[in-house]
């Protein structure tokens, strides 16, 4: 049974969504890139716990680079090959919702932590 080809409109359209999912995943390497530089500036005191903190962020921000570009080659086999439409897109889907969950984790948890910093300064 031959697969679902989807339409040249079809296909500009995942080829754009394609693009976002990029633009998101060049968006975490470079908060990264950020945090890495500011934890050699030497900005934040004491020093020591300024690298480690840093380190762990940098690591995160860059896992979640990489789970961003994940979908993408597959998102664009769906666009510029024939026969395997949805094959690639559900593999794409697949990528994409492990993405978006591990970046719900780390920014829920960033989140309360930055809620707890700031009652703890308020409580002061």
């Amino acid at each position: 049974m031959p697969e679902h080809e989807f339409s040249s409109k079809q296909n500009a359209a995942i080829n754009s969504l394609r693009e976002k999912i990029l633009h998101i995943s060049l968006l975490h390497f470079s908060v990264a890139g950020l945090l890495l530089w500011n934890s050699f500036m030497g900005t934040v005191q004491p020093r020591a716990v300024a690298m480690s903190f840093s380190g762990i962020a940098v690591t995160i921000f860059v896992v979640l680079g990489v789970l961003f570009l994940r979908p993408l080659n597959n998102l664009k086999r769906v666009v510029t090959t024939a026969g395997e439409d949805i094959t690639q897109m559900m593999i794409a889907m697949d990528d994409l919702r492990i993405a978006y969950a591990a970046a719900a984790i780390v920014y829920a948890v960033a989140s309360l932590t930055l809620a707890g910093w700031v009652s703890i300064l308020i409580m002061r």
